[in-house]
């Protein structure tokens, strides 16, 4: 995961040798799909707070070329700032400069995490599970002085 300035991204580097690469592009196309549905699903952005811009700005880019999920939602228009990944490797997130803080929260706002739960959907974790993680980091609320968020599940 990389924070470039408030920004949320993943990228998912695969690499096997004995397969060819339009299908290393296929598994990832499928799996970024599945992040970025599931992300828009679960983002709450009706506290008020929110324009549907950073749900709007969920993207991703496989290195074949396709690319998908930005501003296909109702709200504010996002731009388009992934970068094409190198041969083998996905690119995914949230791209607003103000996506992490309700995916982390802030020292004033409890965390909304709609991108790290469905990472672990997409990589077959129980549902009930995840809706459990998301619950118990919302009632942590505010991140306290030298708290990180970073796993989840």
């Amino acid at each position: 995961m990389a924070l470039a300035s408030s920004k949320v991204i993943f990228e998912q580097v695969r690499e096997f040798p004995d397969i060819s690469s339009d299908s290393v592009d296929k598994g990832n196309l499928v799996f970024c799909i599945n992040v970025i549905a599931n992300a828009k699903l679960l983002a709450d952005f009706n506290r008020g707070y929110q324009t549907g811009q950073t749900r709007n700005s969920l993207q991703y880019h496989v290195s074949s070329g396709q690319n998908g999920g930005l501003n296909d939602s109702s709200g504010k228009k996002a731009e388009e700032s992934l970068d094409r990944p190198e041969k083998g490797a996905a690119t995914f997130g949230a791209t607003t400069d103000h996506a992490v803080y309700p995916e982390f929260g802030t020292r004033k706002m409890a965390p909304q995490p709609y991108l790290r739960p469905s990472i672990a959907l997409a990589t077959g974790a129980d549902f009930n599970k995840v809706k459990k993680a998301i619950d118990d980091e919302m009632k942590r609320g505010i991140l306290k002085k030298g708290q990180k968020r970073e796993t989840f599940v």
